[in-house]
């Protein structure tokens, strides 16, 4: 992500007419931040709406952000139209008047010389003014709650009394292959961490907390605080108390794989990993008398992701990265911390370490894993291509035997056919049914513009007209291309492999 020259820009505040700031008090205010999250900002929003704790009665939704992308503000105007008492839309726009006829009354606040990542800050703190609930969650537009996760908040806090300010919860990726979240506590019950005692139990996405609107309000971020302005608002929560609660599993946050929340290699990185570092160092200090153990591992994890980054660059990126600010807090964090950083790998750990004491062996892993990637791509270039072999094999010896795939076709009532993967296997199961008379519609291929076909062959983007079964002749990938086509198509999604196997 590159940063972007500064710019001007005013947030035009959408609300019903004559009420200024919202009165009506809530339970839970969540403040989503939109910017180019089109695709799944109404899932966000609907994972709000649909909570157990009454909507209606009980939170306030507030969307802050550009609306960037495609439909992204007719969306926002939906739901304020629906629920003109709990939905307010905070508009950015480089322009105060521009589009400002939506809602009736119209405010303005100039924000003026801020970078993008200076502008998350102030999207937050714009939010915030507007906040009427008794907790506050800061949710990316593209994370989403499970539909119990207030309710279960609220109780917590209650319980609690006043000895927390924060509840987090366990995230879980969506749309991801085998890819995992560090830091899940995965608890079976609702838990207060004393960070004291667990200090590697760290919070490393603002998402999954929610926390009282009283101590958010006195530590907000400035706008100029950088890109790590919202952990370090979370932080300076928890310290407050030195202990945060943690919901049980059964309460999820969710994150579409590609809008997490992570550290990006970028040009101001040095200035912003200093201002976080202070900053939690300085809160530490005052409210503890030292730097506590949690934020030593923190920012061993935050550096060593950082670190992690710079592998599979160049080296002029690697020192870019590398020095100044990165060296500095980097002596400052003892070496245990960081060989026990959950989010790296062990190698990327002892690295570290190694660099600390002025020992640079990135390139040497780089090359490392090159290697392996070739070793890899060779593996499951052989192992799919004996897969794909096995089941032409299994298909000779039917025919050998006398026996038709269509038989299986017959047998099961589907005349209505579409053919996922329309390589060698693929062809070969489309002229064999269309030769027993059976109906295929049309085949699937992400390469459909280049293959010649006696069917219209279309890709996952295309729509895909209804059939009663789709066969997969891609066996290697079946379950990815399952998931794929099951809230596309509403029939059965079968491998090739089990149709062969289902012939007696």
């Amino acid at each position: 992500m590159q940063r972007t020259t500064p710019i001007c820009m005013n947030f035009v505040f959408r609300e019903n007419k004559g009420r200024g700031q919202l009165k009506k008090h809530f339970t839970v205010s969540v403040i989503i931040l939109v910017h180019n999250t089109e695709k799944y900002l109404e899932d966000s929003i609907r994972s709000i709406l649909y909570q157990t704790l009454d909507f209606e009665q009980k939170i306030q939704l507030i969307i802050v952000g550009d609306c960037s992308g495609g439909m992204c503000e007719e969306i926002c105007k939906k739901y304020k139209l629906l629920y003109p008492e709990n939905v307010v839309y905070l508009y950015l726009n480089e322009y105060s008047n521009k589009n400002a006829s939506y809602g009736a009354s119209v405010k303005s606040v100039k924000l003026v010389d801020i970078d993008e990542y200076s502008c998350e800050n102030a999207r937050r703190n714009t939010g915030m003014k507007y906040a009427a609930g008794e907790y506050i969650n800061f949710l990316y537009a593209g994370n989403m709650w499970s539909l119990n996760a207030f309710e279960k908040a609220v109780d917590f806090f209650e319980t609690c009394g006043e000895d927390i300010d924060l509840i987090s919860a366990d995230s879980e990726l969506i749309e991801a292959v085998r890819e995992k979240i560090p830091f899940n506590q995965k608890m079976t019950a609702h838990k207060i961490i004393d960070i004291k005692e667990q200090y590697s139990s760290i919070l490393y996405r603002s998402s999954s907390c929610i926390m009282r609107a009283e101590t958010v309000q006195n530590y907000l971020s400035e706008e100029h605080q950088g890109s790590w302005g919202d952990l370090l608002l979370i932080y300076r929560t928890v310290l407050r108390r030195q202990k945060y609660g943690m919901l049980s599993s059964e309460v999820i946050h969710y994150c579409h794989a590609e809008c997490q929340e992570t550290v990006f290699l970028k040009p101001d990185a040095q200035r912003d990993l200093q201002t976080l570092f202070d900053g939690l160092c300085q809160e530490s200090v005052k409210q503890n008398g030292c730097v506590l153990q949690m934020i030593q591992y923190f920012m061993a994890c935050v550096l060593g992701e950082m670190f992690q980054q710079t592998i599979a660059v160049s080296d002029g990126e690697r020192k870019m990265c590398c020095h100044g600010v990165f060296d500095k807090i980097l002596q400052q964090i003892e070496d245990r911390y960081l060989l026990e950083a959950e989010n790296i790998d062990v190698v990327v750990r002892k690295a570290l370490a190694a660099y600390k004491h002025g020992v640079d062996i990135r390139e040497e892993i780089h090359q490392i894993r090159l290697k392996e990637q070739q070793y890899q791509e060779s593996y499951q270039y052989f192992d799919k291509t004996y897969k794909n072999n096995g089941v032409l094999r299994d298909w000779f010896l039917l025919h050998i035997q006398g026996k038709k795939v269509s038989e299986y076709f017959n047998h099961s009532h589907y005349q209505h056919i579409a053919v996922y993967g329309m390589a060698e296997l693929g062809q070969f199961l489309v002229a064999e049914l269309r030769n027993f008379g059976l109906d295929v519609k049309y085949g699937i291929d992400r390469r459909a513009g280049t293959i010649a076909a006696e069917i219209p062959v279309l890709t996952l983007e295309d729509e895909l007209p209804l059939v009663d079964v789709v066969i997969v002749t891609a066996v290697y990938y079946f379950n990815q291309i399952a998931d794929s086509l099951k809230d596309r198509l509403e029939c059965p999604v079968i491998s090739i492999e089990d149709v062969l196997y289902s012939i007696p």
